[in-house]
């Protein structure tokens, strides 16, 4: 499958070269942000969008702790979904043509709700299904992760080579 744009080497410059913190997968993550999930189901039942679990936390593997969910609205309620979402987490992350990012702290964990449409939507849909399809690349993730914990830059660097690969062995 054709992925993105591919990133050049120096747009990771940006991560610092300081270790990253690996947890192994804790089954209790979700109870530790039950609150603001709850809040942002309500949210978006507004929509009648739910929200998908993805990451580490949907993987059950090692990862820096977060909760990461993707959000897929019609090109229709994009906007909408932007504007409730951006109430409640105020400014976003990253904004970009088909994908937006909010994340908040919620005792003590990094919560992420990723916006996405169009080709973007895609590829995050089918990447995460092949994913869970395919647990030896699940447990080649994982040890990717814990091998360039100790460099943001080459955690983050690496994590998309894996991934870009990933994308481009999924049959069209």
């Amino acid at each position: 499958m054709k992925g993105f744009e591919p990133l050049p080497r120096e747009h990771f410059q940006r991560y610092s070269e300081d270790p990253v913190k690996i947890l192994p997968y804790d089954p209790g993550i979700l109870k530790k942000s039950a609150k603001l999930l709850a809040a942002l189901q309500l949210i978006l039942r507004k929509s009648k969008l739910k929200m998908h679990l993805r990451g580490s936390t949907a993987y059950k593997i090692a990862g820096v702790g977060d909760i990461e969910y993707s959000v897929y609205p019609s090109e229709k309620q994009w906007q909408s979904v932007i504007d409730m979402l951006n109430e409640y987490f105020s400014t976003p992350k990253l904004v970009r043509k088909e994908v937006v990012i909010f994340e908040k702290n919620d005792n003590g964990v990094d919560f992420g709700v990723m916006v996405l449409k169009g080709k973007a939507a895609e590829i995050d849909k089918r990447v995460h299904a092949y994913l869970m399809a395919h647990k030896k690349l699940l447990k080649e993730y994982e040890n990717l992760k814990y091998k360039y914990r100790y460099s943001k830059r080459a955690y983050k660097y690496h994590k998309y080579l894996f991934i870009k690969e990933v994308t481009e062995a999924i049959p069209e």
